[in-house]
């Protein structure tokens, strides 16, 4: 009996995080592939390489925003009185050179046009403005936009999204030759949109959105093709990965290659922050990161690195800030998290670890006769749990970490299977626990 928990149990898995540095906010020097971060203990601006190695400190007072083309990034400076510099940097000159005075510029929010033709970036007060290299001179937007993304598509177009409640988001295409925008999404009354990101290869618009509303909360992915106007849901949270509670989505991000769409998801009362990716070959979401792992913290900022490896910064339980890689094509001797499907079954406790007590979730398709057999981390099996027959949906079952003739188990790690006889077929599926004393 010993081994069949081994047989049953090591599912091969892809995905590894590493620590970069301690740091919060970053960028990519695309030319070098330097990472240029916020330190977190003196606030300064570092460099280092995506191993950890070579980190060094930089003369830029904040974190530089790169062009594409040559080798060059913009930074800001804050004068006395709330004004800030913008200044332009030239790596092969090592010199920087005065663009404008402006009125507290949003730090880290400046981009590039993809043929470095302009520079949009953000003011006091959400006020959008960018800044023509072909005149040198500053263009405001002439209004207030509250534009919380803003995307490139061409040198004089892009795509944004602007903030609001629900029912008052829109995602936009705003020509800056006219200055005018024309609407692409208006969010429903009982609909907020969270994020979004274009893919100019595919021509597609990826889209977070966060329902709320008399049935509830749900939220998930939408991928819009713009040729067509067709949209479908890539990915919905109930139906795909209903772990925690609710969940907003965001930081959408297309790898280089154009293949793969990264994406976090922040659950909305536990602070952990799940990682996702969606392929378009294949049109499957992985979530590489396993649910109410404390030591996972919250992640911020998620952008790719290469096609490979994702970036990210996260606050971690009781800890300063970090930069953190994730490589999406290491295998690990993990449980499979490749997302449950409408016709597979999904299980997990929470806590996990825990202590005294723990809850077991899981979601069944076909109605079924259900239970779930606990083993200690040699295979020898300590519990049985007879939920019975249940209809499909959600259920929950708690354990009091006795075994059969309710003593007391110890510490360590155990493995549950939970067995679904739906009498069309018979379900299976492995789970891992942490039990703390």
């Amino acid at each position: 009996m010993r081994y069949i928990i081994f047989l049953l149990f090591p599912l091969l898995a892809f995905g590894q995080e590493f620590q970069i540095a301690y740091g919060m906010g970053f960028s990519v020097d695309p030319f070098t592939k330097l990472i240029y971060y916020i330190d977190s203990f003196d606030y300064k601006i570092n460099s280092i390489n995506v191993d950890g190695t070579g980190d060094t400190e930089t003369p830029f007072p904040t974190i530089p925003s790169f062009a594409h083309l040559e080798h060059k990034a913009t930074y800001t400076v804050t004068n006395i009185g709330g004004n800030d510099s913008l200044f332009l940097y030239d790596f092969s000159r090592d010199d920087s050179y005065y663009l404008m005075s402006l009125f507290n510029i949003d730090n880290g929010s400046s981009s590039f046009s993809p043929h470095d033709e302009k520079l949009i970036y953000t003011e006091a007060m959400a006020t959008s403005s960018y800044y023509s290299f072909d005149d040198s001179m500053h263009h405001a937007l002439g209004f207030s936009a509250y534009l919380d993304i803003t995307e490139w598509i061409d040198d004089s177009t892009l795509f944004c999204m602007s903030s609001g409640g629900y029912g008052d988001t829109y995602i936009m295409k705003l020509s800056l030759s006219q200055i005018k925008f024309d609407t692409l999404l208006s969010a429903p009354d009982t609909v907020t949109y969270t994020g979004f990101s274009y893919n100019s290869e595919l021509d597609i618009l990826a889209y977070a959105w966060r329902y709320y509303g008399e049935v509830g909360t749900n939220a998930g992915i939408n991928l819009q093709k713009n040729t067509t106007q067709t949209d479908s849901t890539i990915f919905d949270y109930y139906k795909d990965d209903p772990i925690g509670t609710p969940i907003d989505y965001r930081y959408l991000s297309w790898s280089p290659d154009n293949d793969k769409l990264g994406f976090l998801g922040i659950d909305a009362i536990n602070p952990f922050t799940q990682v996702y990716v969606y392929d378009t070959i294949t049109e499957k979401v992985i979530r590489y990161t396993e649910p109410f792992e404390t030591d996972e913290g919250v992640k911020y900022d998620l952008t790719w690195f290469n096609q490979d490896t994702l970036l990210y910064f996260a606050y971690k339980y009781e800890q300063p800030p970090q930069i953190f890689g994730f490589d999406i094509l290491t295998p690990l001797f993990l449980e499979k998290t490749e997302l449950i499907k409408p016709d597979h079954l999904s299980i997990f406790n929470f806590p996990n670890p825990f202590n005294n007590k723990t809850t077991i979730r899981f979601n069944i398709i076909l109605p079924g006769y259900t239970e779930i057999q606990i083993f200690n981390s040699t295979g020898q099996l300590i519990r049985i749990l007879n939920p019975g027959k249940l209809i499909s949906g959600n259920h929950q079952v708690e354990w009091d970490v006795k075994n059969n003739n309710q003593e007391e188990i110890s510490s360590g790690v155990y493995f549950g299977i939970i067995k679904v006889n739906s009498y069309t077929k018979v379900e299976s599926k492995v789970f891992k626990m942490i039990y703390l004393k």
